[in-house]
């Protein structure tokens, strides 16, 4: 019999003290990957990965936020109790890959609407409009990974 399987059979890596969301351990922010984490007061802050700075993070943020707002609405519609009593840095997860895979295609179309309004709306002359083009055109390719 498997005591672990509740976190998937990595109790160093990962804790679920109520049997419904699983949370990674806080650990230091790795290059290019972001993400949701707990507040510690119940809530959930957006973490950017270190090298999220400069002209292109300036230009991409509230694209960024949206993508991690919308798994923040569907981890609380998952579990409404998500991060409560947990310490700040634990990072929730879903509890299955389809989980997680929809709440990364919904995040990605988000993250686009936002892009593509942003693109539209800008001057001729704004230096956001190369890394918004980037931006939108790589999402497609991250988005299939999730299909």
């Amino acid at each position: 019999m498997n005591t672990y399987t509740y976190v998937d059979d990595s109790p160093l890596l990962l804790i679920d003290p109520y049997g419904l969301t699983s949370y990674l351990k806080p650990r230091p922010p790795k290059p290019g990957i972001g993400g949701v984490q707990c507040d510690g007061k119940g809530g959930m802050d957006i973490i950017y990965p270190p090298d999220f700075k400069g002209e292109w993070a300036d230009c991409l943020k509230d694209c960024v936020d949206a993508h991690e707002r919308k798994h923040m609405r569907d981890l609380r519609r998952e579990d409404p109790n998500v991060c409560k009593n947990i310490s700040r840095g634990y990072l929730p997860r879903f509890d299955s890959a389809s989980a997680n895979g929809s709440s990364e295609r919904g995040a990605y179309d988000a993250e686009l609407e936002c892009l593509k309004k942003k693109l539209n709306g800008a001057s001729a002359d704004c230096a956001c409009i190369p890394h918004y083009e980037r931006r939108i055109k790589d999402i497609p390719n991250e988005r299939r990974r999730y299909e």
